[in-house]
């Protein structure tokens, strides 16, 4: 089912549904729906306060998800957001844009 998953570290697994942009949460054999509307989400991991970061490969868009569901758009930037780093030391995102060839810095806001 998943094309793209990560897991958190305690015992979930984070997959998203690239064609329809739908994200689910599975723990302890429950299915949880988490976000939607995140077609082409390829890259999808989970912040130590909560916060999912997912990246758009189709749009180029790179979302935070607050765990009560709130999205902020973090850039729109890259022409194709295939997978990213999480880098938590720089506190960033380290985003391929594939259409162009170049990389992209996403900064983020404290507590990731």
């Amino acid at each position: 089912m998943p094309e793209r998953r990560g897991g958190t570290g305690r015992g979930r697994i984070i997959a998203g549904r690239v064609f329809t942009g739908k994200i689910y949460e599975f723990t302890d054999g429950q299915t949880r729906l988490i976000a939607s509307g995140h077609r082409g989400a390829d890259g999808i991991e989970r912040g130590l306060d909560g916060t999912l970061y997912v990246s758009e490969v189709t749009t180029g868009r790179v979302w935070a998800i607050a765990p009560g569901g709130q999205e902020t758009l973090l850039t729109d930037q890259p022409g194709s957001a295939a997978d990213f780093l999480f880098d938590r030391e720089q506190r960033q995102l380290v985003v391929p844009d594939t259409k162009a060839g170049i990389i992209i810095f996403v900064p983020l806001p404290p507590a990731s």
